[in-house]
């Protein structure tokens, strides 16, 4: 038995079809013309500097934070420009704590941070120019954690979330695990895989 193929005959039967291409509108314009259909063209986007683009800008950002259940790209080039300019400020926090305290390292001290850390982890979440943030718990060394927290800015990092009242709550909730103080830097990206 052999299969047969079915393909309708492509006719857009004089309907209107609305057009939201912008750089290739007039091949679009043809290709509805050409399969029958009245074309309504209203290119969505406009050629601008990305820098200056903050609608763009924060689409990326809510993107980063995976605020979109699927997002559906026609091509790639315009997200790999785009990413990038949203992912300049990466922030590092390296957490080691102390083994020779009495409760310092047990499990019962990792099971009290990691769950103070879940509770202050959406004070960072709320703060404006936040990104995305990750707690790495080191495999070779107990009691020492890696917190990378991705912000637009340091100024949105040092002076927007450092000098905000969420931050005293922030600080009670964590900074008594802290023996020394962590060591706090900024990193920006130089090159990504």
């Amino acid at each position: 038995m052999q299969a047969r193929h079915y393909m309708a005959n492509p006719n857009f039967q004089n309907c209107l079809v609305l057009t939201l291409e912008s750089r290739r509108a007039l091949e679009i314009r043809k290709l509805i013309s050409t399969y029958g259909g009245r074309v309504l063209s209203a290119p969505a986007l406009r050629e601008v500097p990305l820098e200056s683009n903050t609608e763009a800008l924060a689409f990326a950002r809510e993107l980063v934070k995976g605020h979109f259940a699927v997002v559906v790209f026609l091509t790639g080039v315009g997200l790999r420009a785009l990413i990038p300019q949203t992912s300049r400020e990466l922030f590092r926090f390296d957490l080691a704590f102390p083994l020779d305290g009495a409760f310092a390292g047990t499990p019962r001290f990792i099971a009290a941070f990691e769950s103070a850390f879940r509770k202050a982890q959406t004070i960072i979440a709320s703060m404006p120019g936040y990104r995305w943030h990750e707690l790495q718990r080191c495999l070779e060394r107990e009691g020492h954690y890696l917190l990378l927290v991705r912000w637009d800015s340091v100024q949105d990092h040092e002076e927007g979330f450092r000098k905000s009242p969420q931050y005293q709550e922030w600080k009670r909730l964590l900074h008594h695990f802290y023996d020394p103080f962590p060591t706090v830097l900024h990193y920006e990206t130089v090159t990504e895989g």
